[in-house]
């Protein structure tokens, strides 16, 4: 009977028991992606372009933004976000993922981003009106 019972543990649980670890260490790392890249980052430009779309003077525009960055649930975009993460990257993608992201210059280049975006924004809004009015207007 103990020999059963061996069999069945090598044969049976001990690799359900690696596959669960496994997949434990991959979503700790969609974790640990996520939490150095998060989705949240991009909802939030997409709030501020939103605003910046919109008919809003400046009060209204910052009223708007601080107001669905608060209703937005963070939260809730982690968690649908983790496991896509998790189904999407192998481990190797994963860890090569976090090892980018923590790079001190990543880090630094990624907060000068938005910076970036916002100062170019005036110039890709004027060249986008350019190309919608030849556009509409049949002139190439």
């Amino acid at each position: 009977m103990a020999l059963l019972a061996a069999v069945y543990v090598i044969y049976y649980a001990a690799p359900a028991a690696y596959a669960q670890n496994k997949q434990d260490d991959k979503q700790s790392l969609a974790e640990r992606y996520y939490d150095l890249n998060p989705s949240w980052k991009t909802i939030s430009r997409a709030i501020r372009a939103r605003a910046q779309s919109a008919e809003f003077n400046a009060r209204q525009r910052l009223v708007f933004i601080t107001a669905m960055e608060k209703l937005i649930n963070k939260p809730a975009v982690k968690n649908a976000a983790i496991p896509v993460i998790a189904d999407l990257f192998s481990e190797e993608e994963l860890r090569a993922l976090i090892s980018f992201y923590e790079n001190p210059h990543i880090q630094s280049s990624l907060a000068k981003q938005e910076t970036f975006d916002r100062k170019l924004a005036p110039f890709v809004t004027k060249i986008m009106d350019e190309a919608y009015l030849k556009y509409k207007t049949g002139s190439r």
